[in-house]
C-alpha cells in the first residue's frame, strides 16, 4: 500500500471498515518517526487493530502469521527498494493509491493495483512540512482558528495536512485537508 498525501489512510479505514473480526487485522506504518497521525487514526478509529510503527518491524512480522488482514502503508517520500526488507519476505499484494494525475511513476509498475484518489500536486521532500506539538493543549476555538489558518493559505499554499489537537476539555479532534475535496 502506497502512502500519498493521506488518500491511502482514508482506503485502508473503508477496508478495515468491512472487515469482522478487527482482532486479527494489523497495520504498519514505517517511516513516520514520530508523526503517528495515521496510526494513532487507526488505532482510535479500530481499537481491536493492532497497530505497529517506526522500530516495531519484529514485532509485526511476529503478528503476520495470525492476522487475517495485514496493512503497511508507505510514506510516498519513501524508497520502494527501503520496504524491500519487509515485503521481500511476504506474499503480497501491492495496491498503490495515487493522485488522478500520477503517471508512469515507479509505483505504476510496482503495484498489482492502482487506485486514483483526489488529484494533487507531486511534492518532493522540501515541500513536505511536518512539525509536533505532542503535549501542548490548546482550547478549541484556537484549534478552529489555527485550522481555518491552515487551509485557507495563511502559511502559504497547503494542499494536504491533517492532524490531531488535544483540547483543554480533554477531548482530541482529528482534522483532516485536501486541496479541492469537500
Amino acid at each position: 500500500m502506497l502512502d500519498y498525501l493521506g488518500l491511502e489512510t482514508n482506503w485502508i479505514c473503508q477496508q478495515i471498515r468491512d472487515i469482522k473480526s478487527l482482532e486479527k487485522v494489523i497495520y504498519f506504518s514505517p517511516g513516520t518517526g514520530n508523526f503517528i497521525i495515521d496510526e494513532t487514526r487507526i488505532a482510535t478509529e479500530f481499537p481491536g487493530t493492532q497497530v505497529f510503527g517506526d522500530g516495531q518491524k519484529i514485532e509485526f512480522l511476529h503478528q503476520i502469521p495470525q492476522a487475517k488482514e495485514v496493512y503497511i502503508e508507505l510514506g510516498y517520500y519513501m524508497e520502494l527498494e527501503a520496504i524491500s526488507q519487509v515485503l521481500d519476505y511476504l506474499i503480497y499484494r501491492a495496491i498503490a493509491v495515487l493522485p488522478q494525475n500520477s503517471k508512469n511513476s515507479e509505483y505504476h509498475a510496482w503495484a498489482d493495483e492502482i487506485i486514483y484518489g483526489s488529484p494533487v500536486p507531486t511534492l518532493t521532500l522540501k515541500q513536505l512540512w511536518r512539525i509536533l506539538t505532542t503535549g501542548q493543549v490548546i482550547d478549541e476555538n484556537s484549534s478552529e482558528e489555527y485550522w481555518y489558518e491552515i487551509t485557507h493559505n495563511a502559511y502559504g499554499i497547503v494542499t494536504r495536512a491533517n492532524g490531531i489537537f488535544e483540547v483543554n476539555d480533554g477531548c482530541c479532534l482529528y482534522c483532516d485537508f485536501v486541496d479541492g475535496v469537500a
